[in-house]
Parts: C-alpha cells; sequence; structure tokens
C-alpha cells in the first residue's frame, strides 16, 4: 500500500499527468494496482513530518507485487516515478510503509526532517526508539 498527497487545487492536473505514470493494463505486469481510493485530508498546522501542508486529496493505493529481486526493483521504479510526479505537483507520501522511496525524495516530501531528528535526539538520546525508517532516512 502506498499513499500520495496532492494539494486540491492541484488534483485535476496531477490526476492527467498521472496517467503517464501508471500502466494502462497491468494484465502482464507483476505488479498489479487492485484499487485506489481518494480521500480528503486537512492541512496539518502542527505535526512536524506533515503530509497534510495544505489541504489535500490523498490517494490510498493497494497495489501487489512479487518478491523476487526484479520484481520488487520494478515496483520500486514505479512508486519512486509516481513520488516525483507527487512531489513536482507540491504533493508528498505517507511515510509507514515499505522504504521504497529516496532519501532525496523523503527530504523533499519532509523538509522539517531536520527539526524532528533534533526533537526526537533531545528527548531520546540513548536512541531506544527507532526503527528502519528512522535508521535509513534520518540517522
Amino acid at each position: 500500500m502506498q499513499e500520495f498527497f496532492v494539494p486540491v487545487h492541484s488534483f485535476e492536473t496531477y490526476m492527467n499527468d498521472l496517467k503517464n505514470v501508471i500502466p494502462v493494463n497491468d494484465k502482464n505486469d507483476d505488479l498489479k494496482i487492485h484499487n485506489i481510493t481518494i480521500r480528503y485530508a486537512a492541512k496539518d498546522h502542527f505535526t512536524t513530518l506533515n503530509y497534510a501542508k495544505e489541504d489535500m486529496f490523498g490517494l490510498v493505493v493497494l497495489m501487489q507485487h512479487g518478491l523476487k529481486e526484479e520484481q520488487i526493483s520494478e515496483a520500486t521504479s514505479l512508486i519512486q516515478n509516481w513520488t516525483n510526479l507527487t512531489l513536482d505537483h507540491g504533493g508528498t507520501y505517507y511515510l509507514p510503509y515499505y522504504r521504497y522511496q529516496t532519501k532525496e525524495q523523503f527530504r523533499r516530501s519532509y523538509p522539517q526532517w531536520n527539526k524532528f531528528a533534533e526533537e526526537k535526539l533531545r528527548r531520546d538520546p540513548n536512541n531506544v526508539f527507532q526503527n528502519m525508517f528512522y535508521d535509513y532516512y534520518v540517522k
């Protein structure tokens, strides 16, 4: 599963451009996009690593791909391209799913990441609380 968030005012253009990123027919592909649900996300004024920097529409994408290295690589490529398109439209993506996005994409999506890292270090100087996302994107 992936979630991509795009500003409400960019939604129509984004959806038109998205047609060039996702496959028209995945019948013969390993990666399958089963469903896309669109939800509204109001601007978040409080969270440091927020995905709704303004009023957004979120695309909740249910997808499936194989576990072989080549299949994961193909899925990663598609998701990174989709993420770039989202970023180019002023959007972002939701963090707690599989680590497909690059560090650069993370930092573009979450420009306050260094503020988060400083606060995390202040509150947890012994790094008791961490996970693979923190280790990869922040540490």
